[in-house]
């Protein structure tokens, strides 16, 4: 009994012993796979240290500059404009770029757009073309910029990538309320295997505001201006100060001055009324002209319109064949020619066309004629009806005569039983 309780506790000593080394054996096997495979080898600076490579060593950075090419920054600020300085600054950053590092440049305007297809290593190439840039007539969009820098990151071997966006200090032009773009940049990030360093390079606005008014539009009331009447045509300006300023408003017709005016501008929108009788037809240019503001491409508006002496009419019949029809157009003529004007002229230009081809014409389309005349109309759709309000409120005229076939009770419960009257 006693040498079997003695062989028992010794098979137990060795299976503790075994159970041990298998432990052992277990533990050295991890610690040696927790090893990388692969040391981490750092590319050498020299390049006599790294011959396999012929001399050439990777440790450049790529650049990307974020220019705001917005229309605040021809805004001066002491002696040069903010886009003047912001040239300057991108230029010193790249007078100090080893040889093998990268370079592009992307404009935010209302759209990115990069300097160069791929990044750039000639500095004097680079150079000449920011010197060759300048600022635009429109806002910044800078997270579109930022999306368009990353993307040009993603293309480059370089281990070091930066992105410097230089600009003034408008919080329009981040677009903050742009969730969507912002959500991109976020996971462009996210996704980047080497994330850029993200540098902002401020440009003050300059200490005392400028004041600044813009001509923004030349537009005319009318759907066609003629040699018979004055024609009317709004200027309006925009003021983007909080203060009211007064300047000189001067309004030329093929380059010949025609009105002088002192207005007083109040922040925001402002519109003036000129009028002007032509004494010919054709195209003639309308040229508004303020005093010199802070932006000097703000201070005048050029519009080209068409003056006719000819008045176009369209006359909408059931049938355009009918004879009828054509003896009317041609009394209707022969009265207009009897107002006293030029012999062998013709002051209304009549093209005839069906009720369902007037139901199909565009408001582009009604816009060609002074007046429209329906003759005996069945009826009136729905669309023909807003379309012919609108005509009639940007100063075209209706003419309807109606005849048997326009049902009276069908016209009232139709066309008069709106709110508003058929036409204005």
């Amino acid at each position: 009994r006693n040498c079997v309780q003695s062989s028992a506790r010794h098979i137990k000593l060795q299976n503790a012993l075994l159970m041990l080394n298998r432990m052992l054996l277990i533990f050295c096997f991890c610690l040696a796979i927790s090893r990388p495979v692969l040391q981490p080898r750092v590319a050498p600076t020299d390049p006599q240290q790294h011959p396999e490579a012929g001399g050439k060593t990777p440790m450049g950075t790529a650049h990307v500059f974020i220019l705001d090419a917005s229309a605040s920054m021809s805004l001066h600020q002491h002696e040069e404009t903010l886009f003047a300085a912001a040239q300057k600054a991108i230029l010193k950053i790249i007078d100090q770029m080893p040889a093998q590092d990268t370079c592009n440049v992307v404009l935010a305007g209302r759209r990115a757009h990069s300097l160069f297809g791929q990044n750039e290593k000639n500095n004097a190439v680079i150079r000449k073309q920011i010197m060759n840039i300048r600022a635009g007539f429109e806002t910044a969009n800078i997270p579109q910029a930022i999306i368009r820098a990353l993307q040009l990151l993603q293309d480059s071997r370089l281990p070091r990538r930066r992105i410097y966006i230089i600009g003034d200090t408008q919080v329009t032009n981040w677009r903050l309320e742009d969730r969507r773009l912002w959500r991109k940049i976020g996971a462009m990030l996210e996704k980047t295997r080497i994330p850029p360093a993200l540098y902002f390079l401020p440009l003050p606005l300059p200490a005392k505001a400028e004041k600044n008014i813009q001509i923004v539009s030349i537009t005319s009331p009318e759907p066609l201006q003629d040699t018979f009447r004055e024609s009317h045509f709004l200027i309006k300006i925009i003021n983007y100060g909080n203060d009211p300023q007064v300047s000189r408003l001067d309004f030329f017709v093929d380059g010949k001055l025609k009105t002088e005016r002192r207005v007083t501008l109040k922040p925001g929108e402002n519109v003036f009324l000129f009028r002007n009788l032509f004494s010919s037809a054709g195209v003639h240019l309308l040229h508004a002209q303020v005093e010199d503001t802070a932006f000097i491409p703000d201070n005048e508006f050029v519009y080209a319109c068409r003056i006719t002496d000819v008045l176009p009419v369209l006359v909408s019949v059931d049938d355009p064949e009918d004879n009828t029809v054509t003896r009317a157009s041609s009394i209707f003529v022969r009265e207009a020619l009897s107002t006293g004007i030029s012999p062998h002229a013709q002051l209304f230009r009549v093209s005839t066309i069906s009720h369902a081809r007037l139901d199909t014409m565009d408001p582009a389309e009604l816009r060609r004629y002074r007046a429209i005349l329906i003759l005996d109309p069945p009826s009136f759709s729905h669309h023909l009806r807003l379309r012919l309000r609108n005509y009639v409120r940007v100063g075209g005229g209706v003419m309807i005569l109606a005849g048997p076939r326009l049902n009276a009770t069908i016209f009232r419960n139709q066309e008069l039983s709106e709110q508003e009257p058929f036409l204005p």
